[in-house]
């Protein structure tokens, strides 16, 4: 799954807040933590791994975090953290409601490679799957 069609997907199934990757109840979270999320990751999983990637990544906070994760390296390797923290500014800009969704996806549309990487060929989770780690 793109970047970009797992931002747009992930924003529906959570509450905009870039002050968070994803909520322990993944009811609420970031572009990136919703894009996880859309791709068929668990809250759960998401903030473990956000917790344990290593001290030296800590120091880039926020941004850091999350785009150096199993999870998201797995799914979109050419992200780097520079980029992530771009796309958490203008999340930021649409949540308040300076900036539409269509603007940041449009950013990440203009980043991402022509070729799909394997695990961009993962299945994405089913609805019913993403609707019952939401509400946990």
């Amino acid at each position: 799954m793109r970047l970009s069609e797992a931002i747009l997907l992930g924003d529906t199934l959570k509450i905009a807040d870039p002050t968070t990757w994803i909520s322990s109840n993944g009811s609420c979270g970031c572009a990136l933590g919703g894009a996880l999320l859309a791709a068929g990751f668990t809250a759960e999983t998401i903030r473990a791994e956000c917790m344990n990637v290593g001290e030296y990544i800590r120091t880039t906070y926020p941004w850091g975090h999350i785009a150096e994760t199993p999870s998201v390296k797995k799914f979109w390797p050419w992200l780097t953290v520079n980029q992530a923290r771009e796309i958490s500014k203008l999340y930021y800009n649409v949540w308040h409601e300076r900036a539409h969704i269509e603007e940041l996806v449009d950013y990440v549309r203009s980043i991402e490679p022509d070729e799909v990487a394997d695990g961009w060929n993962a299945p994405m989770a089913e609805s019913s799957e993403v609707e019952e780690v939401r509400w946990k």
